[in-house]
């Protein structure tokens, strides 16, 4: 009898592990309700300069710390507030050497001192439960090279990083989508988008596992004659929490190389987000967008 049992168990636990994996998974950020939220975006760049027997290397590190707080849905899409209250900044470039962190009073920003305009300031980002962005409103009175400085393009592509394009309907593991995003180096495209394919590897532990890649085509960017670009890598894992509605950690990475005339400059770029405690309380939590805002 007992061993008469066991067939229809392992029939019975084939079949609940078959339907598990072809469940339909939804993919959604939660925006309902105004709980701010607190995460970090960390970018770390580095270059190799070769010339013959001469090399060179330098690199850069920006740590971006946000408090973020969804206000009004406008046009379908909930503007969600972000605070930066903390910027830390270090480079080894030769004309930009700095050791920099903004909750230090005993450090200057030196070289990227528009940087310190954005601390303390608020950025609007218009998205909704699918990631898709709209504009994002930079702070009143803030510089176009302090948002250059910070490398990423784009406000848009900065927060790309954390609120990727997610599937309209629920999907199943194994499942994939596309969309068009802009690079985070956009020297490689031209500034143009380039299409990433994003896809549901597993779900383990109520969290969402999503890897990434990036088709980027450097031959559609301007280049000086006897230019060529190579890219290495163009790929990203990012997982979000099914629970919260939060994203739970990202990293993306992007590496090229680009030769000329006997030099080579190999570079590299890594931006991972994590989740972070709520900051100390001089710094407050970004106001929610008033219902006039914008317009």
């Amino acid at each position: 009898m007992i061993g008469g049992m066991r067939q229809p168990r392992r029939v019975a636990t084939c079949l609940l592990l078959g339907s598990l994996a072809s469940a339909q998974i939804p993919l959604r950020y939660d925006l309902a309700t105004s709980q701010p939220f607190h995460y970090g975006i960390t970018i770390d760049a580095t270059f190799a300069q070769t010339r013959g027997a001469q090399r060179a290397e330098f690199g850069m590190h920006f740590a971006l710390h946000f408090t973020a707080t969804p206000g009004e849905t406008k046009d379908g899409k909930t503007q969600v507030a972000h605070l930066l209250h903390r910027v830390q900044a270090r480079s080894t470039m030769p004309m930009a050497k700095v050791d920099w962190d903004s909750d230090r009073k005993d450090s200057q920003p030196g070289a990227l001192q528009s940087l310190a305009e954005l601390v303390g300031k608020t950025f609007i980002v218009p998205v909704d439960e699918y990631g898709a962005i709209g504009r994002v409103q930079a702070p009143t009175g803030v510089t176009a090279k302090a948002t250059d400085d910070l490398g990423a393009g784009d406000l848009d592509t900065l927060f790309g990083q954390y609120f990727i394009a997610l599937p309209n309907t629920p999907i199943a593991e194994g499942g994939s989508w596309d969309a068009a995003v802009k690079m985070f180096n956009p020297k490689l495209t031209g500034g143009g988008d380039v299409k990433v394919t994003s896809k549901l590897v597993r779900v383990a532990e109520g969290k969402a596992v999503v890897e990434r890649k990036f088709h980027v085509d450097p031959a559609s960017a301007p280049k000086a004659p006897g230019m060529t670009v190579t890219v290495d890598k163009a790929e990203s894992t990012w997982m979000l929490d099914l629970s919260t509605g939060r994203v739970s950690g990202s990293v993306m990475e992007l590496a090229s190389t680009v030769a000329r005339e006997g030099q080579q400059i190999a570079s590299s770029v890594r931006v991972t987000v994590n989740p972070e405690a709520a900051p100390g309380p001089k710094t407050g939590t970004a106001t929610p967008v008033p219902a006039s805002a914008g317009r």
